[in-house]
């Protein structure tokens, strides 16, 4: 059953041409309470010498309808090079999914289970990061998705929560266990209230329903210690460390 994995997802499409200059970074998150790591967001990587960026690739496969054997293809190279790069389960592994994704007809939800057989990660350690950036038409075929990892073991987190479509709505439907707010509202945070008071009305109302907040893009010490200070739970930037290609001890 799992040799039937390479059907599903070899690329047919538009983009087929890139997936060989496709490569993994891993970009560490951090515990804010113990400062140790907590896990480590796949990446996806185009090689220096493509002539195309990540966002665009992934703009052409929404053109295209390709979309879905995109994703499925880099959450493949996630959890064959975690694998090879010798992730351990003591940490969480957070895989980007595109909701386009759960809302195909194609998606065989199966696929990623075979894939972390196939690469000995445990489902009960992989994140799967759903973007709130983009609009969810059908929510009955987008929960059935979501119900299908969460009872298989997996995690959900809204990613890039605070500029998207969905916002209270995606909240409230999906229950996620970590709730990405975006780098936008970090950013801004020291100069602007409305952020700041937006950071903490997220975080208290995280905390009231137990799910763990993570402040996205932390670029400097004040960042980082007002995400403290404002009691977010898990941290992720670039001054705590970029995407590698290996994994940190």
């Amino acid at each position: 059953m799992i040799d039937s994995l390479s059907n599903f997802i070899n690329i047919k499409c538009g983009v087929q041409r890139y997936t060989k200059s496709l490569s993994t970074l891993f970009q560490p998150i951090y515990s804010a309470e113990y400062m140790e790591i907590f896990g480590y967001e796949a990446l996806t990587k185009v090689d220096d010498n493509s002539n195309i960026m990540v966002a665009d690739l992934f703009a052409l496969a929404l053109e295209s309808r390709e979309i879905l054997f995109l994703d499925m293809y880099c959450r493949h190279i996630a959890l064959k090079n975690a694998s090879l790069n010798g992730f351990k389960d003591r940490h969480y592994l957070f895989l980007n999914i595109c909701p386009e994704v759960l809302l195909d007809p194609r998606h065989k939800p199966q696929v990623t289970d075979l894939l972390a057989s196939r690469y000995g990660i445990s489902k009960e350690h992989i994140i799967l990061e759903i973007t709130e950036e983009s609009a969810v038409r059908d929510y009955k075929t987008f929960l059935k998705a979501i119900d299908y990892y969460r009872t298989n073991g997996y995690k959900i987190a809204i990613d890039d929560f605070g500029v998207g479509f969905g916002g209270p709505k995606m909240l409230s439907e999906v229950k996620p266990e970590i709730v990405k707010i975006d780098k936008y509202f970090v950013s801004t945070a020291i100069n602007n209230k409305i952020s700041r008071s937006f950071i903490k009305l997220i975080v208290e109302l995280c905390n009231e329903t137990n799910i763990l907040t993570l402040a996205e893009g932390i670029e400097n010490q004040d960042e980082l210690e007002l995400m403290i200070r404002l009691r977010v739970d898990l941290l992720q930037g670039y001054f705590l460390g970029r995407p590698a290609s290996k994994f940190r001890e």
